[in-house]
This record gives C-alpha cells, sequence and structure tokens, in this order.
C-alpha cells in the first residue's frame, strides 16, 4: 500500500525512504531504522560542519598527502575532460572556491581512497571543521580507518548525449545529470558505509538486491509499486548511511555551479560482528585488503571468463574480499605469434555484473599482516 513518496507497507511493516531529520531522532531509533532497511537518509544539524570553509579544509589536507592521493585516483566519468591527475583537480577546485579563474573541465566526476595512515593525518587536520564522526554514531563504533573521497562538477548548460549516460529514471530531467559507475552491488564485509555531503548534491538511484545475504533472516523493503529504483537527492550536509551489498545503488550529479564533494567511511555494527572487540578486528582486517585502484567490470562477465592475465597489465590490482568474485590462477593464452603460453591470470568465479569491484581471496601472507605484493607476483 502507497502511503508516501517513499513510504510502503510489505512484508517489513511500515518502511520509508524520505530523509529523517537529525534532531528528531535518539542514536537508537536511528540505527534501528537503518538495521530494518540498511538504508538510512539523514539531515545533519548546524552542529556539523559543512559548506566552503569546510570544503577548502578538506581538499587543502588531501593535496598534502600527496603522492597516495594520485596513485590512488579513480575516474567514474570523465566526460570530456582531459584525465587531469587528482593533485591538479584538487588544486583547481580550490582555486575555483577562492573566487578565481581557473581553466577546469565543466564536467567530471572522480573519487580517491585514503589509506588509514594517510587518512588519519587527514582527520587529524580537519576534524572538527570537515571530516568528523556524525554525533549520532557512537564513539564505540567501529569505523574503517580508509576514507573515500568523491569530487565531481556538472556546471553545464548544455545536455550532451554523448557525455552523459543518463541514469534509468522516470524523472524527464535527468538526462542532464552526470553519471557515474553503471548499477551495482559491492562485496564488502562492513555492515554499511556512511557518506557526508559536505558541498553540492548527489543523486543515489537505488533498489534491493533481492539476493543478497543480509535479506536472509529479515524482509526484503517493498519499494512503491509505481518505482523501479528509489531517488535520493542528497543536498550538503546530508548524510546517507547505506549497506552496499543489500542495495543496487548508481549515483550521478546533478547539474550545477557547486562542485559536488563527500567522502564515505565503513562502519561495524558489534551485533553483527560478535562484539565490539571482534568488530574493532574486522573494521582493521578490511583497511588492510582495502583496493585502491578500483578495478572493476566495465561488462557483464561470465562465469569462467579470463578478466585480465599479466600480458594485458602486469600491475593491475584486484581487491581482496572474503567472499571473492574471481582467482588468480594460471591460464592458457594464445599470443600474438599464436603460441599457446601459460600465464597468471584472473578468473571470474561467477557471473559479475557491470559495474562490480574485481575482488579476489587475500593471499597468506596478506592474512598474516605481510605487505600486499604485486597482482601477478602472488
Amino acid at each position: 500500500i502507497l502511503t508516501a513518496d517513499r513510504t510502503v507497507m510489505g512484508r517489513a511493516g511500515e518502511v520509508t525512504f524520505d530523509r529523517v531529520e537529525l534532531a528528531e531522532e535518539t542514536a537508537e531509533s536511528l540505527l534501528d531504522r537503518f538495521c530494518k532497511t540498511r538504508l538510512l537518509w539523514l539531515r545533519l544539524d548546524e552542529s556539523t560542519s559543512h559548506g566552503t570553509d569546510a570544503l577548502l579544509g578538506l581538499l587543502r589536507a588531501v593535496a598534502c598527502a600527496g603522492e597516495p592521493v594520485t596513485r590512488e585516483w579513480s575516474v567514474e566519468n570523465a566526460a570530456r575532460a582531459p584525465r587531469d591527475d587528482a593533485l591538479e583537480v584538487i588544486e583547481k577546485l580550490t582555486r575555483r572556491l577562492q573566487g578565481k579563474t581557473v581553466d577546469m573541465p565543466s564536467q567530471f566526476y572522480c573519487s580517491t581512497v585514503l589509506g588509514s595512515e594517510v587518512a588519519a593525518k587527514v582527520l587529524k587536520e580537519t576534524a572538527p571543521t570537515a571530516v568528523s564522526e556524525p554525533g549520532f554514531l557512537r564513539r564505540s563504533l567501529p569505523q574503517g580507518g580508509c576514507i573515500w573521497i568523491f569530487m565531481g562538477l556538472n556546471d553545464t548548460g548544455t545536455a550532451k548525449k554523448n557525455n552523459k549516460r543518463p541514469a534509468e529514471t522516470n524523472e524527464a530531467d535527468d538526462g542532464e545529470n552526470l553519471a557515474g559507475r553503471p548499477e551495482h552491488t559491492d562485496s564488502v564485509a562492513c555492515s554499511g558505509t556512511y557518506h557526508h555531503q559536505i558541498s553540492g548534491g548527489k543523486i543515489w538511484y537505488l533498489r534491493p538486491c533481492v539476493d543478497a545475504s543480509v535479506w536472509k533472516d529479515s524482509p526484503v523493503p517493498l519499494l512503491p509499486s509505481s518505482r523501479r529504483r528509489l531517488r535520493l537527492h542528497c543536498e550538503e550536509n546530508d548524510l546517507l548511511l547505506i549497506d552496499t551489498r543489500a542495495w543496487w545503488h548508481e549515483t550521478a550529479l546533478p547539474r550545477g555551479s557547486q562542485p559536488s564533494v563527500s567522502y564515505a567511511r565503513e562502519f561495524f555494527l558489534p551485533d553483527e560482528h560478535g562484539g565490539e572487540e571482534n568488530a574493532a578486528a574486522a573494521a582493521e582486517r578490511v583497511d588492510r585488503f582495502t583496493n585502491v585502484d578500483a578495478m572493476y567490470a566495465e561488462r557483464p562477465i561470465a562465469t569462467g571468463d579470463i578478466v585480465v592475465t599479466e600480458l594485458d597489465d602486469p600491475t593491475c590490482e584486484a581487491g581482496r574480499s572474503d567472499d571473492p568474485n574471481c582467482v588468480l590462477c594460471d591460464v592458457e593464452v594464445e599470443t600474438k605469434r599464436g603460441e599457446v603460453r601459460s600465464v597468471m591470470g584472473i578468473v571470474a568465479v561467477r557471473d559479475i555484473p557491470a559495474g562490480d569491484f574485481i575482488t579476489i581471496a587475500p593471499s597468506d601472507s596478506e592474512e598474516d599482516g605481510g605487505d600486499e605484493d604485486d597482482e601477478f607476483d602472488e
């Protein structure tokens, strides 16, 4: 029974996907809401820093991280813009926010992940002005040490269809949005991630992944009958908590002159990880296996397909997961000379939808806390 724009009655009872005002809820009720649907959209109170000053502080801190930011840079959608490196984009964004004239692309959508050590420095330099733990999250709630930074711009008055891949939706104006990766789910071990929108906006398109293991013990939330996907338009100072294993998701940047910048962190609910100590251990373990190069399937991949070999790219890396979708093994390939060679390759062990990250199991040395080796030297 449709009761509101994003509220439905289903097997899980009444669930709402509308934005919730933080001031009207307790920490316990918010986490209960999240556990029910694996999704929570919040409007933070004004005590949480955001806006231009917070954004400038974040960009300065990230720029100071230097080479790790560039190494972990991923372009979600470059439109027709040149693929500038991370530090150049950050420097241009900073100058633009300071009111200076900058020659920069009007459309781009990029991301980077800061490893634990670099993230700790950024947190120290920016908290509480930009990147800080949302107040409603209990201090005892373990969080991953890594921070994901998403930034982009869609400042154009002319829609260029060949630059955009409009998200599938009923809204006519979505052809103007700049889309990111195709719809996908993530292979992660955390309970969820929280995304704090500190500048501009971002549109999320969501639908439940009915096969996700999290729904085995609880009903899958039903969407309004008229909707194939939810459309959540996060604005500055909104916070979205989402279990990306349980929801197919895709994002897009709305048209506007303000840069869209957000950051994300993983969190681990003690009740889902055998207590606080085990949840903290899980957060630490996941940090070691974070995929910094964000290699993902650009097209659907069938079980048994060779994803990549050392001949294609000897330096590529796949993410690590306790539930990997690929395996690293010897494969036979035909060289340009017509010879058959045995080389190291990554092979899909199950069907992989377009947009999903490529993951393999951690090696024994990684399980023991050692450094990660080059992908094809394992």
